[in-house]
């Protein structure tokens, strides 16, 4: 299972072809899509039953190509259940990758991969 998430933007440092996109342009962006984040993290979380909130983006955020790269996320998995008096947080990280699309003003996360489990043999 590996999820994507997409953003539309609009921000000219981003999208701008002849420039190459500035860490801090993105890393801005990102910060003020922390809500979409949360949700986005929080697919890879479902089977535990867990959420992720509280999203940071690392200080490690790098372009590889002019409009690719990657960066950690960090996060707080929450596990909550009002009927079993359960609310447990634990610190987590994640890498991601990015790719900017200037063409389309499209900014896409890519999570990493994680293979699903089989189902048992009986």
């Amino acid at each position: 299972m590996q999820q994507h998430w997409e953003f539309n933007i609009n921000e000219t440092k981003l999208t701008d072809e002849s420039s190459t996109p500035k860490k801090n342009a993105l890393t801005s962006f990102l910060k003020n899509e922390q809500r979409a984040l949360d949700i986005f993290l929080s697919y890879y979380l479902k089977s535990e039953g867990a959420i992720a909130e509280n999203t940071e983006i690392g200080d490690d955020l790098v372009f590889i190509k002019n409009h690719q790269g990657k960066f950690t996320v960090k996060y707080d998995k929450v596990h909550y259940n009002a009927c079993l008096n359960i609310h447990e947080q634990d610190k987590e990280k994640m890498e991601l990758n990015f790719r900017i699309d200037p063409k389309n003003k499209i900014l896409q996360l890519t999570g990493p991969e994680w293979p699903e489990r089989e189902p048992d043999d009986i």
